[in-house]
């Protein structure tokens, strides 16, 4: 199996497809509320002009009107001690923001990430939601994790899917955590000209040596 085969694999299994689990839906989360609002928001200028292209396409003479909204991560883990609590849920301030990790994993093991289901019943159908790498990519055991500095996936299709508890499963041993999900994940709704903008910039900052210099 040649190297970017074994990159296709580990990247279909910890960012596309589901990876099958037995976890609940039903969980009571830890509640953290950060308050905090992020210094910036950088959006792509790939993902700008498509915004406005696809707005333009409709009617040439009305301006998107963009809404910051808040951003609801759910940390989850089925082993004991990996996380500081085996379940959490941090609310970001409105156009999102940052999640360290280095704040709430505690031991090494398998974690899952998602966004809760409830933040998004009453918003738009979902246009873009992108992911952007942070880090360089990395060969563990010989399969390569990570995208690389600056790759941008399009994740729009597994939405639905990252809303559930038991679909993006992470693993610290060997920072793998870090260079399959550390960057910018960029959620764009939109209904006629009103556009809904979120994002969640996750990082570890133990392994910032890992990290890109920079990529927006």
């Amino acid at each position: 199996m040649n190297n970017r085969t074994k990159f296709s694999l580990s990247f279909i299994c910890f960012i596309v497809l589901s990876c099958h689990s037995s976890i609940s839906q039903n969980v009571n989360y830890y509640q953290i509320q950060i308050n905090e609002l992020a210094k910036d928001f950088k959006l792509p200028k790939k993902i700008f002009d498509q915004i406005e292209s696809n707005i333009a396409a409709v009617s040439s003479s009305v301006r998107p009107v963009y809404v910051f909204l808040p951003l609801k991560v759910k940390l989850f883990s089925a082993q004991n001690s990996v996380l500081k609590n085996d379940s959490i849920e941090i609310s970001l301030p409105n156009g999102g923001g940052e999640i360290d990790l280095k704040n709430y994993i505690l031991n090494q093991g398998t974690f899952s990430l998602s966004f809760s289901k409830e933040q998004f019943q009453n918003l738009p159908k979902i246009e873009f939601l992108y992911f952007l790498s942070e880090t360089v990519s990395a060969t563990i055991d010989q399969e390569i994790f990570g995208l690389g500095c600056g790759k941008m996936a399009n994740l729009s299709k597994q939405f639905e899917s990252l809303q559930k508890n038991d679909f993006l499963k992470l693993n610290t041993t060997d920072q793998r955590h870090m260079f399959v999900a550390a960057g910018y994940y960029i959620f764009v709704f939109r209904e006629n000209n009103q556009v809904y903008l979120t994002h969640l910039h996750l990082t570890d900052s133990r392994y910032n040596k890992s990290l890109c210099s920079t990529i927006l």
